[in-house]
């Protein structure tokens, strides 16, 4: 990265790298001073293109983002409460990966599953048998084909604890394997 004094004009910058052989020459000095000023203005449009990337301070661009999320534009509002009306429906995801999700994972596991969303992780958690699925990595998969991209994901399986080992037949135990229990 290189780091300029921007106290100090563009064009002024451009004139000062330069060869010396120019430095008494009032035509290069205002051909660098128009360059700078041009450069000046094409900052300033990539400087407003970039702030349209952020929901928190896109202005032209808020129409993009609400035909995105599926809001229904209200012209009316102040773009303040139009950048809330994305921003709530951001938050609130979209169910239907929920679904799709654990539908993907109970057809995976002939289980039930729950999935839910905890401090920006989602989870899958396998509620109808214990241990570990054989087919993990089939199913983390499908997981990744589901979810957005950006987002974490973990597994939570259920093991036994001595306490349910306890009121286990030795036919039961017999036909768990030990990924099944807790050590």
């Amino acid at each position: 990265m290189i780091f300029v004094d921007e106290s100090i004009p563009v064009g002024e910058r451009l004139f000062n790298s330069l060869p010396d052989l120019y430095e008494r020459s009032d035509i290069m000095r205002m051909l660098m001073d128009i360059r700078g000023d041009e450069l000046g203005k094409i900052q300033d449009i990539l400087d407003e293109i970039l702030l349209q990337f952020s929901i928190n301070t896109a202005t032209w661009t808020i129409e993009w983002w609400e035909k995105e999320y599926g809001v229904n534009a209200s012209y009316k509002n102040s773009l303040e409460e139009r950048r809330s009306v994305v921003k709530a429906k951001m938050r609130k995801g979209d169910a239907s990966h929920n679904i799709l999700l654990k539908r993907v994972v109970d057809a995976y596991t002939n289980g039930q599953v729950e999935t839910r969303f905890e401090n920006g992780i989602i989870i899958v958690a396998f509620t109808s048998f214990y241990g570990v699925p054989s087919n993990l990595d089939d199913v983390r998969e499908s997981v990744l084909r589901i979810i957005p991209a950006h987002l974490p994901f973990e597994f939570e399986f259920r093991y036994y604890f001595i306490d349910e080992v306890e009121k286990l037949t030795i036919n039961e135990m017999e036909a768990s394997t030990l990924d099944a229990f807790s050590f």
